[in-house]
């Protein structure tokens, strides 16, 4: 039923089954019995994450399989390891190494944190699944969060309502923490809330800008079910969570693409209603803690049971970032939206060409419920625009930006001449 409502009362943000290589198929359906929940262990994901990453010993090699495994389990792994080498290749031993692979996931996560794919149909079309990330997106992606089995454990993490917990920090949400080539840790960090149905890691080209050229610390949680937003239920607490993972940050940009950007707004309401009033516990974030707001094919509703939305009179930094081609957002709720938002704080910019699923980069041919309009400009062009109208709001937090060491500049601008040479 809730699933129902969230169709029937906001455009999504695009979805469809997970597409994946043969190696994560093999790994979802070894995974996929079971149906236990997950405990939180921040341990098991770093070790997860770096096994995934390739960070540590490869988990198909015998010898660092041998280390967890008792030494009759290490005798039984080389004989069949040698065997299979021997009678397989190609595909087959592709498999063999994915279903080893398997195998040491399962023994690094704890009893009860292994997810329950079972229920979930992964490769069903007739279920709305999330839409899977493009490859130029997983090329992106922190090398810790590739992994389907991550992505899961941290949604079901989610699901169970226990990012709350410190030790859950890493696990419950996407971190793209700034380039080393800036001098000082920046004051100014965004939180983007990804649309509907949509795996996270398809927002890592817009992520890896803002860290990677402009030095911003960038998160993005994870939620039940990829559904940003939940009717009646105000405050996700996100911005906590990415407090946790970078403390040094003053101001946190709220941004959201689609149904995400419901999530963003809604965040900001509860916490503008909160300032300065006794119901704002110690640890939870205020108005200081709030550069501005990015909705990005998204627009302020009324409709969302959390009071009358309404930021018109405010002075918060603002952008409204849209499409011209975007045929999923409902024209006519955006345009009363408009009226909403900062009359003289927003900045509005609309993308020529651009369409809604753009903003992201994921693969929407599963979303047989939508239609977008088809893009007449490059995906890269739009994410370019889209990080400009994010970086229009980070400008105005009110605290210096990050900027790059003079000494990194010098190194490149020599690097270029001999290139010349």
């Amino acid at each position: 039923m809730k699933l129902a409502r969230v169709l029937l009362a906001f455009p999504l943000a695009h979805a469809n089954i997970r597409g994946q290589s043969n190696e994560d198929q093999v790994q979802d359906q070894g995974m996929g019995n079971g149906g236990v929940k997950v405990e939180a262990s921040a341990t098991a994901f770093r070790k997860l994450a770096k096994v995934e990453s390739g960070d540590a010993s490869d988990p198909t090699d015998t010898g660092s399989s041998a280390k967890a495994a008792s030494s009759g389990k290490k005798a039984s792994t080389k004989a069949d390891s040698s065997s299979d080498k021997a009678e397989s290749s190609g595909k087959e031993e592709a498999s063999t190494k994915a279903d080893s692979k398997i195998g040491n996931i399962r023994d690094l996560l704890p009893a009860h944190a292994i997810p329950d794919l079972s229920s979930r149909n992964l490769q069903d079309v007739s279920t709305l699944e999330s839409s899977p990330p493009t490859d130029y997106a997983l090329s992106l992606t922190p090398k810790g969060y590739r992994s389907n089995l991550v992505i899961d454990a941290g949604i079901n993490l989610s699901n169970l309502g226990l990012c709350d917990k410190p030790e859950n920090t890493e696990a419950c949400q996407l971190i793209f923490p700034p380039s080393k080539e800036f001098l000082e840790h920046s004051k100014v960090g965004v939180v983007f809330y990804g649309g509907a149905l949509v795996d996270t890691r398809g927002y890592a080209p817009i992520a890896h800008q803002l860290s990677n050229r402009y030095g911003l610390p960038v998160v993005i949680p994870f939620f039940e079910n990829n559904l940003a937003f939940e009717f009646g239920s105000c405050d996700t607490k996100k911005v906590e969570l990415a407090s946790r993972a970078f403390p040094q940050v003053q101001k946190w940009v709220l941004a959201g693409h689609s149904y995400g950007g419901t999530a963003a707004m809604s965040d900001l309401f509860t916490i503008v209603n909160k300032n300065g009033t006794e119901t704002t516990a110690e640890h939870e974030a205020t108005l200081d803690d709030i550069a501005g707001l990015v909705l990005i094919g998204s627009y302020v509703s009324q409709a969302v049971a959390c009071g009358m939305v309404d930021f018109s009179d405010m002075d918060i930094p603002t952008a409204n970032i849209y499409g011209e081609l975007d045929l999923i957002v409902n024209q006519t709720n955006w345009e009363e939206g408009r009226a909403l938002l900062p009359q003289n704080h927003t900045l509005s910019l609309p993308i020529f060409g651009g369409n809604h699923g753009q903003f992201g980069s994921y693969d929407d041919s599963g979303r047989f419920w939508q239609t977008d309009g088809i893009a007449a400009v490059p995906e890269t062009l739009q994410h370019d625009m889209t990080v400009t109208g994010i970086m229009s709001v980070a400008s105005r937090a009110g605290v210096r930006l990050p900027v790059k060491s003079e000494k990194k500049k010098k190194s490149m601008g020599k690097k270029s001449k001999k290139s010349k040479k």
